[in-house]
């Protein structure tokens, strides 16, 4: 799964899929999901990342058909309590693929216990 310089999980949300349908993630979400933001993606691959302009006007790392957000309930290395919540975030693996399941490329953090079971931060 990919991470972010400080090694948190970075995650995709459902709803955002796709140019037409992003930035569904805004405001309390994006406070409980912060948005990954890059002033530049040199040196990384240009098919597969991309800088989007948010409605607040920074730029947010997308990577495939996926916006790129970490998870405030995630605090160490590795961590993966946002797999699943509310059905619809997902970490992003380094292909720009969701990673679905336990498992498949994620460890650690609260990967074993059931989605529905993680707080109201699913939106």
């Amino acid at each position: 799964m990919l991470t972010n310089a400080d090694g948190l999980t970075l995650y995709g949300f459902l709803p955002d899929k796709g140019a037409a349908r992003s930035h569904q993630c805004v405001g309390a979400c994006a406070k409980a999901w912060p948005p990954v933001s890059a002033s530049s993606l040199a040196g990384l691959e240009p098919k597969l990342y991309k800088l989007v302009t948010r409605p607040d006007g920074t730029l947010q790392v997308k990577v495939g058909d996926w916006l790129a957000y970490t998870y405030s309930g995630d605090g160490k290395l590795g961590e993966v309590n946002g797999l699943g919540v509310a059905g619809k975030w997902f970490p992003i693996d380094p292909t720009g693929k969701l990673i679905k399941q336990a498992g498949a490329g994620a460890a650690g953090g609260g990967a074993g216990t059931s989605p529905t079971t993680r707080g109201t931060t699913g939106y």
